[in-house]
């Protein structure tokens, strides 16, 4: 009597054993493939938030710059109006220069002769300065 499996058993066994390898080696690769884009996604996600902290840093600086900015321009009118100031006073102040001396504040030279007319321009320089 032979004591061994029908063939269609072992066939059936062997078909199932490669099924089973098949399958395997297919998980396999898949988790191979899925292992590998995990990591190109780690590297994605860490690149990314290191371009949003530079985003950050960068915006900061850009409000920070803009603020400057504005203040700047604050002190610039602040500074401008100072200067008008300053400028109508001293034009106020040669107003009533001019009215004490009127023969010889801001005279044009006269049809005269050279030295005449150099001394009478070097006069005018001095009183405006």
């Amino acid at each position: 009597m032979r004591r061994g499996l029908p063939k269609r058993y072992i066939a059936s066994i062997v078909i199932c054993g490669t099924l089973a390898g098949f399958t395997g080696y297919s998980w396999y690769g898949f988790a191979d493939a899925l292992a590998s884009k995990n990591a190109e996604l780690a590297a994605l996600v860490s690149e990314r938030d290191e371009l949003l902290k530079i985003m950050v840093a960068q915006d900061g600086l850009i409000q920070s710059q803009t603020k400057a900015l504005q203040n700047a321009k604050l002190d610039n009118a602040g500074s401008q109006a100072e200067i008008l100031a300053h400028t109508r006073q001293l034009a106020q102040m040669r107003a009533e220069l001019a009215a004490k001396h009127p023969s010889t504040a801001y005279r044009s030279p006269e049809k005269v002769g050279r030295a005449t007319a150099n001394n009478v321009r070097r006069i005018n320089r001095l009183w405006q300065k």
